[in-house]
């Protein structure tokens, strides 16, 4: 991840713009991509579209704010604030860790965002939004016990037990983490979450009752509650 500013001397105020990521998701089939090729960038029939890998998500954002540092460089305005801009390395594989914005926290190159707004440059296509939760990735792993299908007394179904389990801890948390007042005064689409996004188990058929289950999901917090808590 870099970061690039204009700063104010004297200023210790900032505006920050965060989320610009520099990689992309991966292309995907060709059949999504019937208007264009998806590693060329082309200008809608309207003169005011363009199209390509990453347009939305999030080399378009890339570029705006760019064009942004590059306005402020040359006009040189006298602004009560500075401005800093954070683009990120790695948002699309986030698990990739020391190369994007976990590493700049380490390194505390991202404390002066602490000092005013900060503006997140992250969406796709369907518009401004405000009230996105962060996400807090969970992983619950199940032990059962192994057995054939036609023998569910010898058995004990991890599947079903990795339910159980996600469905009382959804329970506490949602008791523990309830909607906050505060997120209607700041026009919250959503309150804070906790769900599950995927399951696996080991190969096997359908006749054999799973001894290991493992329930990936995430969280996403408003800032109204504290992640150490959670």
């Amino acid at each position: 991840a870099i970061t690039a500013g204009y700063s104010i001397a004297g200023k210790d105020r900032v505006v920050s713009f965060v989320g610009c990521h520099m990689d992309v998701v991966p292309a995907g089939s060709k059949e999504t991509w019937r208007k264009c090729d998806p590693f060329k960038l082309t200008i809608g029939a309207d003169g005011d579209s363009l199209y390509g890998r990453g347009v939305t998500d999030c080399l378009g954002h890339v570029a705006a704010m760019a064009c942004v540092f590059k306005a402020l460089a040359i006009a040189a305005p006298k602004l009560q604030v500075s401005v800093l801009g954070v683009f990120i390395a790695n948002e699309e594989a986030a698990a990739e860790l020391g190369i994007g914005v976990d590493e700049m926290v380490k390194r505390g190159e991202l404390d002066r965002c602490k000092n005013g707004p900060l503006i997140w440059m992250d969406s796709a296509d369907f518009g401004p939004t405000m009230g996105t939760g962060g996400a807090i990735v969970w992983e619950l792993t199940v032990n059962g016990k192994l057995f054939h299908s036609g023998f569910p007394h010898k058995a004990i179904n991890a599947i079903e037990l990795g339910m159980e389990a996600t469905k009382y801890v959804q329970k506490r948390f949602y008791a523990d983490f309830p909607p906050h007042k505060d997120e209607a005064l700041y026009k919250y689409e959503t309150g804070s979450s906790m769900k599950p996004t995927l399951i696996g188990t080991p190969p096997g058929g359908t006749n054999q009752i799973p001894g290991v289950c493992t329930i990936t999901g995430d969280i996403r917090l408003t800032p109204f509650y504290s992640v150490d808590d959670v």
